[in-house]
């Protein structure tokens, strides 16, 4: 969009001055966020289902990644399964060549070490990245071009086609050096057989070793998540599964201390054949001390009907509800400038007969909705009333904001297509300091009239961007009068 103004250059040059120049002396000013509640924010994000969010420096500056199927961003299609924004632009993470991840999608993406600093690592259903062929969806990005992770000693977690399927991706230490974990595996569709070790898989930046025992045993034939929890006698993986073998049929949590598996207790009314997916875990401390959340996403006669969100305290399980009537998809921490939470995300509608619509937080002693008066959660998505696969706070510049990824077509009653922002309302940085040096002075009165007078996006302070005009005027001078923090 071309930058206008709609004040005539000598008007709004006089007018910032006056204005401002007033604001130095007034009294009672505005804090930062007055007149604000948290809400859904009109934002236009990559057009796509996004599977997962993560913010990262891969060399140019903080951003938030948006992993997903392939879309058409800014013209260009193909090879967009993972786009970063960095509070201005959407920008697919292509090399210089234009290539970057050619197939289905990217299901998960996270920041690991191998060695050379950290670098975002992508895993997927995709057969190309950056132009380089690659059987197991596994790549790398260093910042500049993608690098495919192959070794075909050890296959990774496959799903019923035969193509890679990554559930979880992380890094974590068990005493051996951090490495790389993925895990995954064959449905429960598939042909009933022995536990596969590989469903936990791990890299040390040169190769990818199956976490199993003595025995060649891993966990699970499919496993969904993984997460690092201390119940007391020492850090150690947790993963989340479903097998057949006689000895886990019962199980959907087992324990890795970095030589062997053993295995929880069921949650009360999860015992028996499993008949559910364990589909998330999370550690939080809900006022009772750190403890192991569990979602497990019951099966019942007309297919998935209720979710259970479960606690473990290295003892014992607690079921927090039992009343939410669809799958719970992921578990994760989040601070929304009130402390942290746990946010719960999934297809559900409701959770304790409350409205929520696909996302939650459990703070310890209830549910919490996201809601304004445009509406509740978000929907209009192929299950239920919409699923939510993940979430990211992000500080584009303006104070942190929530943002979520999924299949879903609304947030509120704002049309979107799969990636939503909620607007947490938090104060951001300073914005009428222009120079930067901490102080507000006539400098960055003179920066903002000067840069009003030019068009200069330094002075567009107020939607909608690409216009100049009294809205602009009035950040400055309220961002003015309140001070710095």
């Amino acid at each position: 969009m071309t930058p206008r103004s709609r004040l005539g250059t000598n008007a709004a040059c006089l007018l910032a001055v006056v204005v401002a120049w007033g604001a130095i002396g007034a009294s009672g000013a505005a804090s930062a966020g007055d007149g604000c509640s948290p809400r859904w924010a009109d934002f236009e994000g990559p057009d796509r289902f996004v599977q997962d969010l993560l913010v990262h420096d891969d060399g140019s500056g903080p951003a938030l990644f948006i992993a997903g199927n392939n879309a058409t961003i800014n013209g260009k299609s193909g090879g967009n399964a993972i786009t970063k924004w960095d509070g201005t632009t959407l920008t697919p993470l292509m090399d210089q060549n234009g290539l970057g991840i050619e197939g289905q999608d990217v299901s998960r993406i996270a920041v690991f070490d191998s060695g050379s600093g950290p670098e975002l690592i992508a895993a997927g259903q995709f057969w190309r990245a950056g132009g380089q062929p690659t059987s197991q969806g596994i790549a790398k990005w260093d910042g500049t071009g993608w690098e495919v992770i192959q070794d075909t000693s050890l296959p990774l977690p496959l799903t019923n086609g035969g193509s890679p399927g990554v559930r979880a991706l992380f890094p974590y230490d068990d005493g051996n050096g951090e490495m790389l974990y993925a895990v995954g595996g064959a449905p429960v569709t598939f042909s009933v057989g022995p536990n596969e070790p590989y469903s936990v898989a791990r890299w040390d930046g040169e190769g990818w070793f199956p976490t199993s025992d003595s025995d060649g045993l891993g966990p699970f034939r499919r496993t969904y998540a993984g997460a690092s929890f201390d119940d007391g006698t020492g850090e150690a993986l947790y993963v989340s599964g479903i097998s057949f073998e006689p000895e886990f049929d019962s199980v959907k949590i087992a324990k890795w201390d970095g030589e062997s598996w053993s295995v929880l207790p069921d949650p009360p009314g999860y015992s028996g054949f499993p008949t559910v997916e364990p589909n998330s875990l999370a550690v939080f401390d809900d006022g009772t001390g750190p403890r192991l959340f569990a979602g497990l996403a019951g099966l019942g006669p007309g297919g998935f009907d209720h979710s259970s969100l479960a606690a473990w305290d290295g003892t014992a399980w607690e079921i927090i509800t039992d009343q939410i009537d669809n799958r719970i998809r992921r578990l994760q921490v989040v601070d929304l400038g009130d402390g942290p939470k746990l946010a719960v995300l999934g297809d559900f509608i409701a959770i304790n007969g409350e409205l929520m619509k696909g996302l939650a937080t459990w703070d310890g002693t209830s549910f919490s909705s996201f809601t304004d008066d445009g509406g509740t959660g978000v929907g209009g998505g192929f299950v239920g009333g919409g699923l939510v696969w993940s979430l990211a706070t992000f500080d584009a510049g303006s104070g942190t904001d929530l943002y979520l990824g999924g299949v879903f077509t609304n947030a509120g009653n704002i049309d979107v297509v799969g990636f939503a922002k909620w607007d947490l309302c938090l104060p951001g940085p300073c914005v009428a300091d222009l120079d930067p040096d901490g102080i507000l002075d006539l400098s960055d009165i003179s920066l903002f009239v000067t840069g009003f007078s030019s068009l200069d996006p330094v002075a567009d302070l107020a939607e909608p961007f690409g216009t100049f005009d009294l809205a602009d005027i009035s950040v400055f001078v309220t961002a003015f009068s309140a001070g710095c923090p």
